[in-house]
């Protein structure tokens, strides 16, 4: 009833939505940015015995960062998952989709090592001849699979409205040796995925309406052989090309992430995506993929994804990288997947307007250029790692995988005098509420031009000066640069400005981690 009346102020009101109240301007502001919520059009006339109805092409809808962290925003947009636990949706909200556990990578709390270790260390990996506290667990040990039933029961017990509880991996690849998991027909995919529905059979009596939601990752989710029982809920990690649409046969890494889709959804009932919208190691890389994001649902939608979970950015109160916009789409495409070309773009044109003011065409052609100078690039958006066209990552000199080269490096400083020239506009039109909103988004262009250019530079002063205006945006607009990494190791350019950002404290930034393959 809620979600009704709703779309019923957005489809006769000309109410909008856009954004909530919580993107903070920054600890030198010490105040919070108002929610946009406008009237975009006039009313409109309701006939007499007019009736409509719509159901949600995606059923479980649920985001993950600052962009839609508000419960009265989600409410608004029809967000009703809660997949980490995060809401406190009251029920006058609609409520959510709730887990009895945490959604994921759940073994540590199902079998946690500070109860079972001391005593059973065999119930957990074996690696490298050692038992492991902080793995997985031992697939093939019985005491470890009774364990997990019981305290799965004791948890829903304690959470008699959950909808779903994680019987899920640990997020690491410390897989079990022993001999019996070693000796495995079918390899670590097989012996999760059949530990899983044996947790899922022995619940489903006395739990007859709760799922059991396992993940799927790259290196469990291709060698998938098994039916999932009837109770399961597969959430596939997707790791996908961000520069291409996942039914572009003409990229190859999305080519095989679409096979795996299309393999999953043949041997489940019920299939979520976890999909990575925005960088970790990178978080101020912006994602040019905005004008892709409706065929990818539509081909998720059409591979009978009933669930879809969107990772944003989770670590910054404001980012350059228009998740608000990002967001809003997408909450949009994940009720209606099938919807034309036309009215995602009219989507996406309202949200400019409303939220960024008489500027907004020229965020219009911020978009565009991006897209434009971006067009053809391969990419990954959790490390940035850039892939070549038969679907292998770019390896650098170093050894390490080249990232964030979104566009050619002859084009860098070009496009991003072009991407500024339009902020510039935009802000120059912008009015007292819409000012900040365009100033943030400079320090997405400063940051990647400067991390490809700023190191040898002949113009250094300027570069220097530029790296000091970037570092003054990330301050007052409260921006972290990386993830997992504490901020005292973060703000060396802080106290530095002659420190390009090409060397600054990523995660992962000296990691080899392949994303899309690597030649044999």
């Amino acid at each position: 009833l809620l979600y009704a009346v709703y779309d019923f102020l957005e489809r006769f009101v000309g109410w909008r939505f856009f954004a909530s109240r919580m993107q903070f301007r920054g600890v030198e502001c010490g105040a919070y940015m108002a929610p946009v919520e406008k009237v975009m059009h006039p009313a409109r006339d309701i006939a007499e015995g007019t009736r409509y109805a719509e159901a949600p092409g995606i059923a479980f809808r649920d985001f993950f960062g600052h962009a839609a962290a508000d419960e009265d925003w989600c409410a608004k947009n029809r967000i009703n998952g809660d997949l980490w636990r995060l809401k406190n949706t009251p029920d006058y909200m609609g409520g959510t989709e709730s887990f009895a556990s945490q959604g994921g990578h759940t073994f540590s709390e199902l079998l946690p090592a500070d109860v079972y270790y001391k005593e059973h260390p065999e119930y957990y990996s074996l690696v490298d001849g050692r038992r492991v506290a902080d793995s997985q667990i031992c697939f093939t040990n019985e005491n470890v699979f009774r364990e997990i039933v019981k305290n799965c029961g004791k948890i829903l017990r304690r959470n008699p409205g959950a909808k779903y509880i994680s019987v899920s991996q640990n997020d690491n690849s410390l897989w079990c040796t022993c001999e019996k998991c070693a000796a495995a027909v079918g390899g670590v995919s097989r012996l999760l995925f059949d530990f899983v529905n044996r947790v899922a059979s022995a619940l489903e009596s006395e739990f007859p309406h709760v799922k059991i939601h396992t993940f799927a990752y790259d290196d469990t989710a291709r060698d998938v052989h098994q039916a999932f029982h009837r109770n399961v809920v597969v959430q596939y990690c997707l790791r996908s090309c961000r520069g291409h649409t996942l039914s572009d046969p003409g990229c190859k890494a999305n080519a095989a992430i679409a096979g795996r889709l299309k393999m999953l959804s043949s041997r489940c009932r019920e299939l979520f995506i976890y999909d990575y919208l925005s960088s970790e190691a990178h978080i101020l890389q912006f994602m040019p993929d905005i004008f892709r994001l409706r065929d990818n649902v539509r081909f998720l939608a059409d591979c009978n994804v009933r669930g879809v979970y969107s990772e944003m950015d989770i670590f910054n109160q404001n980012s350059p990288c228009m998740e608000e916009l990002r967001a809003y789409v997408y909450s949009k495409l994940m009720w209606n997947p099938y919807m034309s070309a036309q009215e995602y773009d009219d989507h996406i044109n309202e949200f400019l307007q409303g939220y960024y003011g008489k500027g907004w065409k020229h965020i219009r052609r911020y978009l565009e250029i991006w897209a434009e100078e971006t067009d053809g690039a391969h990419y990954d958006s959790v490390l940035g790692n850039v892939a070549d066209d038969d679907g292998h990552d770019v390896i650098g000199r170093d050894g390490i995988p080249v990232r964030c080269a979104f566009m050619p490096e002859d084009r860098v400083n070009e496009a991003c005098r072009r991407l500024e020239d339009e902020l510039r506009a935009a802000e120059a039109l912008a009015g007292p509420e819409e000012t900040d909103r365009v100033r943030i988004l400079r320090a997405g262009t400063l940051w990647y031009r400067l991390y490809h250019t700023m190191k040898g530079a002949a113009d250094r002063e300027r570069m220097i000066a530029d790296n000091r205006e970037l570092c003054s945006l990330m301050r007052r607009y409260c921006m972290k640069y990386t993830w997992s990494i504490g901020m005292s190791e973060t703000t060396a350019m802080y106290k530095d400005f002659t420190l390009a950002p090409k060397d600054w404290n990523y995660w992962e930034k000296n990691s080899g981690r392949r994303v899309f393959g690597s030649r044999s």
